[in-house]
């Protein structure tokens, strides 16, 4: 005893509208009702991982030395942006945004 996965509603419902389709242009439709949609997030992930846990193993065991990458001087930028009258104009925005908040 196999159950569809449409009720008979809704079966001529849709062959309703593809003929409509059909009859208003050249075209083909094909509808496929499936009970369960493909993995694609599930390939996605499982690539995703696979390749992190190589990119690990390979870091961790290569004969290469690796060194994190360098970051930003905090100290550095904030006196560039004070130099450059940047921080002013900041500050300014952001305290004129608070002062909408209410």
């Amino acid at each position: 005893m196999t159950r569809g996965l449409l009720s008979d509603l809704v079966e001529a419902a849709l062959v309703d509208a593809v003929k409509g389709v059909e009859q208003g242009s050249t075209a083909e439709v094909v509808l496929a009702v499936r009970g369960r949609s493909s993995p694609h997030i599930d390939l996605d992930l499982t690539y995703g991982i696979v390749f992190a846990c190589f990119a690990l193993w390979f870091q961790l065991f290569s004969p290469w030395d690796f060194q994190p990458a360098p970051r930003p001087d905090p100290i550095f930028s904030r006196r560039a942006l004070v130099s450059s009258g940047e921080l002013d104009r900041i500050l300014s925005r952001i305290e004129m945004d608070d002062s909408y908040a209410g």
